[in-house]
């Protein structure tokens, strides 16, 4: 299967409905996801910004803004949440559903576009 269907896939099933479930659960959230967050946080900081610097070395500039979003939005967000717990701002969770929402759509149109059948 396409890779890039199975990514939309993977973000449209599993990772967005959990952070929309962090969003929407805001303060009601189990201690221990808290953690959880911290450590998938780092882990999304790394593995972007090794992507990053990889798609730059190969001059793959046109898709370098996903993983600049990730790093700079996404992996500080989750990294913020996990470290103040319950003390986390309302702020913070609307800005996670936002890009929540957002990935929804982009995901989506993706998964759109790949399925497609052209028939020329």
């Amino acid at each position: 299967m396409n890779p890039r269907i199975i990514l939309a896939l993977a973000h449209i099933l599993v990772i967005l409905p959990f952070l929309f479930y962090i969003g929407f659960s805001r303060a009601g959230l189990p201690q221990g996801i808290y953690n959880f967050l911290i450590i998938l946080g780092a882990l999304i900081a790394i593995y972007h910004l090794m992507r990053l610097i990889n798609k730059n070395k190969l001059g793959l500039s046109s898709t370098m803004w996903i993983n600049a979003i990730h790093l700079l939005f996404i992996a500080p967000l989750l990294i913020y949440i996990g470290i103040n717990k319950r003390d986390t701002p309302r702020a913070a969770y609307e800005l996670l559903l936002i890009l929540a929402f957002g990935g929804f759509g982009y995901h989506l149109y993706n998964l759109i576009l790949e399925t497609q059948v052209h028939m020329d």
